[in-house]
Parts: C-alpha cells; structure tokens; sequence
C-alpha cells in the first residue's frame, strides 16, 4: 500500500518591547501647584500634584515588554484509495450481498402481512377513539 504524508510545523514567536522615561523639572507655586499624570493606553498609573513654593524635579522610567510564542502543528496522511477499495469491494463480496439482500427480502415479503394487520388495526383504534370523543363533545 503506498502512502503520502504531509506535515507541517509552524512557529510563531512575538516579542513586544516598550520603554517610556520622562523628566519633568520645574517650580511650585503656591497658587500655581504642578500636576503630573503618567496615562498608559488611557489609565492613570500615578498622579502627582506639588503645592506651596518648591523647584521640582520628577524623573520616570518604565518598561514593559510582552512574550508569546504560538507552535502548531498539522499532520495529514493520505493514502491511496484504489488498493483499499480492491480489498473491500471484491466481485464474491459484492455477489453474497446481493443474494443476502434477495433473502432479506422474500423474508419481508412473506412476513409482510403481519406489518399490514398492524397499520390496519391501529388506523380503526385511531378512528375510534376519534368518534368516541367527537360523540362526547357533540352530546354536551
């Protein structure tokens, strides 16, 4: 029997690195305070607010960085469908069913009656029961 296969291997690896410094420098006032907000993808991560007189100085540093990696793999065999046929399908295999099928069906045939009787008896219990209860509703 011949086969083919095919396989394949796939590998991602995703590296995301980001890196933010801020130096802010500068002088409170006592009616003039200094606010600093550090806003990462929309949410505040700190929030600095200097009053009075002062000279500030405020450094930052931050880094973030983001690993994944995605590995897949797909095996497909395929195999030749002539042979395999051939050894199922065979002309005497072939032959037994068809007078297998002939068998089974003599066999419906002559027990066939019996499945008519039955049709035939619940289709008058149907009926019956039917006017017994149209003659309980039209007797009101």
């Amino acid at each position: 029997m011949e086969k083919e296969s095919f396989s394949k291997k796939e590998t991602v690896d995703q590296k995301k690195h980001s890196q933010t410094e801020v130096e802010i420098s500068g002088k409170a006032e006592s009616d003039k305070p200094v606010e600093f907000f550090n806003v990462d993808n929309g949410d505040t991560l700190q929030s600095i607010k200097i009053y009075g007189n002062a000279e500030v100085k405020i450094r930052s540093k931050a880094s973030n960085l983001n690993h994944s990696k995605t590995e897949s793999k797909s095996e497909t065999v395929v195999e030749k469908l002539k042979e395999f046929s051939q050894n199922i399908v065979k002309e005497n295999n072939v032959k037994e069913r068809m007078s297998e099928m002939k068998q089974k069906t003599k066999q419906i045939d002559v027990t066939g009656f019996q499945a008519g009787a039955w049709i035939f008896a619940s289709i008058v219990a149907f009926l019956a029961i039917l006017i017994f209860f149209t003659y309980k509703y039209l007797k009101k």
